[in-house]
């Protein structure tokens, strides 16, 4: 049976910031940590992902936040 990792980016669309990245929830990007890179094109980090085997499964949010989540195949 296939197993899988997943991958949730949330997004403060206001700002246009990335404000966390979890990974099998494990935070891997903190907003506080990492001010000079707050600044998003979702169009960018979306081809990063995909380029390394991420599939977007799921999204949702409201005018001011977006939620992300996709998932790759564990190897």
């Amino acid at each position: 049976m296939q197993k899988w990792e997943y991958l949730r980016i949330v997004v403060n669309m206001d700002e246009r910031a990335v404000d966390d990245v979890t990974v099998n929830d494990v935070k891997v990007f903190d907003q506080d940590e990492q001010r000079k890179s707050r600044e998003v094109e979702l169009s960018d980090i979306f081809a990063k992902l995909g380029s390394e085997g991420w599939e977007l499964v799921n999204g949702w949010g409201s005018q001011s936040w977006e939620v992300f989540y996709f998932k790759r195949p564990l190897e």
